[in-house]
C-alpha cells in the first residue's frame, strides 16, 4: 500500500490528461511532457509495494470523546502513505477542536482537517469529504469511509483491503464489523437489485474513480434538505450499481468496530421520519453499471507507413466497449502523424502525446501511469506499430486474457538455464507466429509488441528507475519487475503478424549486445533462470 507521485508530470497533469474525461473528443494532442530524471538502481532489495493511495475519511459529530488516539494506529509509519481526513461538524465543541488541531499539527500532512462554522449534519458532511477527496485523489486510490466514534481493531486493516482491491480487481468493498446491526452484514444476494436488501455494513471502501459520479443530491432528501439520517444509501447504492456484481466484494474478516452513541442517527430520527427517507431511495433511477473503455498504448518515431498499417487494422476491430488510443510521438517534428489520424478515427478515439526526445517504449510507461492515474485503467494493452491484425476479433482475444497480476504477450521467451537472450529460448520467433507448442503457456520475458498487462504494475515505483544505459530495452526491465512483483508472464495466441522493415532489423542489430548484457545483469538477482 505504497504510494507516489507521478514519476514526472504532465504540465499541469489534471488539466491535461482529465480533459479527454470531461471533454471527449475524437483527436486530441498533448504537448510539453517533461523528460524523466532516470535513477540508477542499486539492488532489488530496494523495491517497494504497490503505488496505491489508501485516503480515509471521518467526520467528527459525536461527541469530545470519540477515540482519536485510536486512528493514530491507522496513519502510523506503518501506513506512510495514508492520508486522513476530518470533518469537525461540532463548531461549538472547543474541547474537540483543539484535540483535533493538535493532531493535525502531530500527524502533518498525513492529515487533513476541515471544521464547520455550524452543525451541518452527516448528509452535508459526507459529500463535502467526498469532494475533496474527489479532486485530491487518483482514480486508482482507495477511499475508505470510518464514522468518527468507530474504530479499526486490527492492525492489518489498511493492507488487507488493498489487497482486495488488488487481487480482485473490485471497486467497492463491504464489511466486515462487529456491534450492533452488523449481524446483518453478508454477501449480496440479489446480484442485480442492490436495493431489495440492505447488507453493506462497515467498512464502505470504494475506488477513487466512483467519486466522479456522486452529487449532493446522493446526499439530500426528495426536497433538497441535506440527510440527518440514511446519508450512506445514495452513495453506496450509486457505487454499487456502477461497479456491477463483478466488481464487488464482501470482506469477511473482522477488521472495524460499530460503537453507539448517545446521539446516533437511529436514536434521535424518528422512525417514520427514517423510514420516508429509506422509501424515498428506493424510488431513484437506478445508476447503469460503468463501463471504463479499453486504452491502447503505443509509440511512434518515424516508421509512419507502418503506423498507418496499424490504424486501419484497428479501424476494423469488433469490440463492446469504446477503444481510446494513446500515442507516444517520441518525435517532436513529426507532425504528419495528426494529418493522418482523422480519416481512421471512426471506431476509436486517440490522444497524441508528444515527448521532447526519443525514450523509446519506455514512453509507453510513463504514459500509461498518467493514464491510470487519471482515466482509471485496470489493464492496458501494449502495440507496436508493426503488428497486424487478420481478424476483427484480435482485440477481443486479447482482452480475454485480462487477469490480476497478470502480464500476457504474443511473443515471448521461456529462457533455458543461463541462456543467451537472442538464442536461449525454447521457442523461437517463428514457433510463435505459426502458433507452435501450444503447450508452452508461460514465459521468462514478455515482449510489449502485443500485450495486456494488469496496469497495477504502473503504479511500481522502481519500474521508473530503469538504468539509464538500458532506457531502450525496457521490455526486459518490464519482465523482470513483472515476475519479482509475482505477475503470471502468459503466452497469448491470436491471429497476428508483424512487417518487417530495414530499421526494425538495424535496430535488433544494433541492441543484441546491449539486451545480453541487461540479462545477465538481471540473473545476478535471480529475476530470470
Amino acid at each position: 500500500m505504497q504510494f507516489c507521485l507521478p514519476f514526472y508530470p504532465l504540465q499541469n497533469p489534471r488539466a491535461a490528461l482529465k480533459r479527454s474525461v470531461k471533454h471527449p473528443q475524437r483527436l486530441q494532442v498533448i504537448q510539453g511532457i517533461l523528460p524523466p530524471i532516470l535513477h540508477p538502481y542499486n539492488d532489488f532489495t530496494d523495491f517497494v509495494g504497490y503505488g496505491r493511495n489508501m485516503s480515509l475519511w471521518t467526520s467528527a459529530n459525536r461527541s469530545a470523546g470519540m477515540p482519536i488516539t485510536k486512528m493514530i494506529h491507522v496513519i502510523s509509519t506503518n501506513y506512510s502513505h495514508v492520508r486522513l481526513y476530518w470533518l469537525n461538524d461540532l463548531a461549538h465543541d472547543s474541547e474537540l477542536h483543539t484535540s483535533l488541531s493538535q493532531f493535525k499539527l502531530e500527524m502533518g500532512k498525513k492529515v487533513e482537517y476541515f471544521k464547520n462554522i455550524k452543525r451541518m449534519g452527516p448528509g452535508y458532511c459526507k459529500w463535502f469529504l467526498f469532494s475533496w477527496v474527489r479532486d485530491n485523489s487518483f482514480k486508482s486510490d482507495v477511499v475508505m469511509v470510518i464514522d468518527a466514534d468507530d474504530f479499526l481493531i486490527n492492525p492489518n486493516s489498511l493492507s488487507h483491503i488493498s489487497n482486495i482491491f488488488l487481487t480482485k480487481k473490485v471497486w467497492f468493498v463491504y464489511g466486515s464489523c462487529v456491534g450492533r446491526y452488523c449481524s446483518q452484514q453478508g454477501h449480496i444476494s440479489h446480484r442485480w437489485s442492490f436495493r431489495a436488501q440492505w447488507r453493506y455494513s462497515h467498512p464502505r471502501c470504494l475506488l477513487s474513480v466512483l467519486l466522479d459520479h456522486l452529487s449532493p443530491y446522493d446526499f439530500q432528501d426528495e426536497h433538497g434538505s441535506w440527510l440527518m439520517k440514511g446519508s450512506d444509501r445514495g452513495f453506496i447504492y450509486k457505487a454499487l450499481e456502477l461497479s456491477g456484481p463483478a466488481r464487488i466484494a464482501f470482506n469477511d474478516v473482522l477488521l472495524y468496530n460499530y460503537t453507539e452513541s448517545g446521539i446516533s442517527s437511529y436514536k434521535v430520527v424518528p422512525s417514520a421520519e427514517r423510514v420516508r427517507i429509506v422509501k424515498s431511495f428506493m424510488t431513484r433511477p437506478i445508476n447503469p453499471t460503468k463501463n471504463r473503455g479499453l486504452h491502447l498504448v503505443m509509440c511512434v518515431y518515424d516508421r509512419l507507413e507502418l503506423f498507418q498499417h496499424m490504424l486501419a487494422s484497428l479501424q476494423h476491430q469488433e469490440l463492446p466497449e469504446p477503444i481510446m488510443l494513446w500515442i507516444c510521438n517520441n518525435n517532436p517534428n513529426n507532425t504528419e502523424i495528426h494529418g493522418m489520424l482523422p480519416r481512421f478515427l471512426t471506431k476509436f478515439s486517440a490522444i497524441v502525446v508528444t515527448f521532447p526526445f526519443n525514450m523509446g517504449g519506455f514512453a509507453r510507461f510513463e504514459l500509461a501511469r498518467q493514464i491510470r492515474q487519471t482515466h482509471f485503467a485496470e489493464y492496458i494493452i501494449m502495440l507496436d506499430e508493426d503488428v497486424v491484425f487478420h481478424t476483427k476479433f484480435v482485440l477481443k482475444e486479447v482482452l480475454a486474457y485480462a487477469k490480476p497480476l497478470s502480464f500476457s504477450c504474443w511473443y515471448g521467451k521461456l529462457f533455458q538455464k543461463n541462456g543467451d537472450y537472442w538464442k536461449g529460448s525454447v521457442i523461437n520467433m517463428t514457433q510463435i507466429i505459426q502458433s507452435h507448442r501450444k503447450d508452452l503457456q508461460r514465459f521468462h520475458y514478455c515482449g510489449t509488441a502485443l500485450s495486456i498487462i494488469d496496469a497495477e504494475i504502473f503504479d511500481v515505483d522502481v519500474l521508473y528507475s530503469i538504468p539509464r544505459e538500458f532506457l531502450f530495452v525496457e521490455d526486459l526491465w518490464l519482465s523482470a519487475i513483472a515476475l519479482h512483483k509475482k505477475f503470471a508472464l502468459v503466452r497469448l495466441f491470436v491471429n497476428v503478424s508483424l512487417q518487417r522493415s530495414e530499421h526494425e532489423l538495424w535496430m535488433e542489430t544494433g541492441m543484441k549486445d546491449l539486451k545480453r548484457d541487461f540479462l545477465s545483469k538481471l540473473r545476478r538477482y535471480m529475476i530470470f533462470p
